[in-house]
């Protein structure tokens, strides 16, 4: 059986447009099955269906509730007793409770009938409250699972089974609401909007988010990959802030969809990204992981005995900035590696510049 389920998730529209003219002059796309993982469309998940161990019907997954700050998909709202998808008890079931079938059209829960039917209710009507932590991680227990994230009054310091540091939940929120908000960075300007996810359901994570380009000017089939921890809502929570101070967006990855003739996705190609930049200061993150990146950095930087007159460097969600400023692209390159060498090449934003240093007067 498949232990895990990656899917991609976005709009009916975002993923059955045609090819802009530039795209059907280049090699064959990529096939589906690469490195972005199978696409689904946002319709499809809302018709898996969720059964216990002996086959007794629990209902079908509603919606997703996520935690972009971790990357995490907290909970999977499954909906019973619905007539034509009319009423119906809403149950939220943590992500590591699914067992799903081998082509992810059915999710399995190892529960009695009895047991589920006398589940908590998830109120979608009272949003704030039932995303609270301890509401979380009740519900968390009550599929007999343990929370991944630190509880109320949880001490840090409790890691995962990969021995990674268990973090406090993010802002929640559904994901049907997520999908389509514009997305800006700190000064306002448009990136476009957040098109669609991929996700390993079962095992609770976002993998990566698909931000429409359209704000540019480019076609809807145009999208660009961005980690979900570099994404935070507004103050309003009516849209998405990409803070790419941690991140070269102008060098992320892009893709654009081929559509076969009913208008399905049968492959993608990569091409570079341009957006505009945003120069803010560096904010360092406070969690153990974070701290721990940049003090090693720092501390490579030293053993090496590079020549640098002023290096700064943050560490905030996995990601590292590098600023400041040395004399020759070869330093530059160097400490960039050695970042590199502690946190991944994806998550090294090196904005170092290149300068003449300045000589004193004789």
């Amino acid at each position: 059986m498949q232990n895990h389920l990656s899917l991609l998730i976005g709009g009916l529209f975002a993923l059955a447009l045609p090819l802009p003219a530039h795209a059907q002059e280049t090699p064959t796309p990529i096939p589906v099955q690469g490195e972005f993982g199978p696409k689904t469309k946002w319709n499809d998940i809302t018709e898996i269906q969720v059964t216990n161990l002996d086959g007794d019907s629990l209902g079908r997954v509603q919606d997703l509730t996520l935690d972009l700050t971790n990357g995490r998909v907290v909970e999977v709202l499954i909906v019973s007793g619905q007539t034509f998808r009319l009423g119906g008890k809403t149950v939220a079931v943590p992500p590591n409770a699914l067992i799903p079938n081998e082509n992810g059209k059915v999710y399995q829960i190892n529960m009695s009938l009895e047991t589920w039917n006398a589940a908590p209710a998830f109120d979608l009507s009272k949003w704030a409250e039932s995303t609270q932590t301890d509401q979380v991680a009740a519900a968390y227990h009550y599929f007999r699972e343990e929370p991944n994230f630190l509880i109320t009054g949880e001490a840090v310091g409790r890691t995962s089974d990969a021995g990674r540091p268990i973090t406090a939940l993010g802002a929640v929120e559904r994901m049907s609401k997520i999908l389509n908000m514009p997305v800006e960075n700190l000064k306002g300007d448009s990136f476009g909007k957040l098109q669609s996810f991929v996700l390993d359901v079962p095992n609770g994570r976002i993998i990566n988010t698909f931000i429409n380009a359209g704000g540019f000017g480019t076609p809807l089939n145009y999208s660009t990959v961005i980690p979900p921890t570099l994404l935070s809502f507004n103050e309003k929570r009516t849209g998405l802030v990409l803070d790419v101070s941690k991140v070269a967006y102008d060098k992320e990855p892009s893709v654009i969809f081929q559509n076969g003739g009913s208008g399905e996705v049968v492959g993608y190609r990569e091409q570079a990204a341009v957006g505009p930049h945003t120069d803010v200061a560096l904010v360092q993150g406070t969690n153990f992981e974070d701290i721990n990146a940049t003090a090693e950095i720092y501390k490579s930087i030293r053993a090496n005995k590079l020549d640098i007159w002023k290096v700064e460097v943050a560490t905030r969600a996995g990601r590292v900035t590098l600023r400041g400023n040395v004399n020759n692209q070869g330093t530059k390159e160097s400490i960039g590696a050695l970042a590199i060498a502690v946190v991944k090449l994806e998550n090294v934003d090196n904005q170092i510049q290149v300068m003449a240093p300045i000589l004193p007067k004789s």
